[in-house]
């Protein structure tokens, strides 16, 4: 229905509106994540694809899989407040790779590596302290023995006598202190990023 110039819509069916106007307030977003990968086999990457850092309250869209030259490619109607998407790349090798990757004319697009070059995996550094923090207060939680160990969610991991394993910093997962007080026999390469530390305390 047609209205007078100065007289205002009382329902939805007297506006005025263009005949190619679209009430779809949705932005469609092509995604495309690829694997830059140097193995002749080219195994299988898992991405998930949220809306924000899950950590932070961030909605799970979808998952899917990803290998060299065969990129992950979806199509997503989000709303259009959003600006960037947080995609994480889950490693058949282990490592676990997040990212914030912007909405750019309507494409989501990043090429994760697996390189090693691209990761610093070096023989862990020591932060050795003469007269600091002991193992006697201010630890969550106490490895000892041996087996696969985990730091992750923050927390301050302290061994008090003897070790020999693995031990895994999560840093995607909040990484953590390691603090030796005994001995420590660590029977793998680390990567730690500013987030987590490992602490000879004294005695250790």
């Amino acid at each position: 229905n047609d209205i007078a110039e100065n007289e205002v819509a009382q329902k939805v069916e007297d506006l005025n509106v263009p005949i190619d106007f679209t009430w779809d307030v949705r932005q469609t977003v092509e995604i495309v994540i690829d694997i830059d990968e140097p193995k002749g086999y080219q195994p299988k990457s898992k991405i998930s694809v949220f809306s924000d850092d899950p950590n932070d309250g961030g909605k799970l869209y979808l998952t899917g899989s990803a290998a060299s030259g065969n990129p992950f490619n979806a199509r997503l109607n989000l709303p259009p407040y959003l600006s960037e998407l947080y995609i994480v790349h889950e490693s058949p090798f282990g490592s676990v790779t997040p990212m914030m990757v912007p909405i750019q004319n309507g494409v989501v697009s990043h090429t994760f590596s697996t390189f090693k070059k691209q990761m610093t995996y070096s023989t862990p550094q020591y932060k050795s302290v003469d007269d600091g923090p002991d193992c006697n207060e201010g630890c969550d939680e106490y490895f000892s023995g041996g087996g696969n160990k985990s730091i992750k969610d923050g927390k301050t991991y302290c061994i008090l006598d003897d070790f020999d394993g693995k031990i895994t910093f999560e840093n995607w997962n909040g990484g953590g202190t390691l603090r030796i007080c005994g001995s420590a026999k660590i029977n793998n390469n680390q990567y730690i990023t500013s987030g987590s530390q490992i602490v000879v305390a004294e005695g250790g």
